[in-house]
């Protein structure tokens, strides 16, 4: 091999490397799926009752409105149960019939092979 030939097979083989690498970095920055954002919930506490949690020998303040009255709770009625359901008797198996055979046809005589008539001379 020439000098020039090894040169060229040299610097061949080093790009065909440098883009299997770029292919193999690409796809791994690519295709890597991205992490969710966590979203935080806020939960919004009543002053009053962050008053009372911080200090807890203070009485709470009165509130502007009266409080609202108890409704007695009527209990619901019993609901009936259901009866559990019977599964169904199983079906009787259809006996399968066989077809009846076909007439057997009887075979017909191969016809005779016509003669080739003898030629004329």
């Amino acid at each position: 091999m020439t000098r020039l030939i090894k040169r060229c097979f040299v610097l061949s083989v080093g790009l065909h490397l440098l883009v299997v690498a770029v292919l193999i970095i690409c796809a791994t920055y690519l295709f890597a799926e991205k992490p969710k954002e966590i979203q935080q919930k806020i939960s919004l506490i009543a002053p009053e009752v962050l008053d009372n949690i911080l200090n807890p020998s203070r009485p709470a303040p009165p509130s502007s409105q009266p409080p609202t009255p108890v409704r007695p709770v009527k209990p619901n009625p019993p609901t009936p149960v259901k009866p559990a359901v019977k599964p169904n008797p199983p079906r009787p198996i259809k006996t399968v019939r066989p077809d009846p055979p076909r007439p057997v046809k009887p075979k017909q005589k191969p016809r005779p092979q016509p003669q080739p008539k003898p030629k004329a001379k």
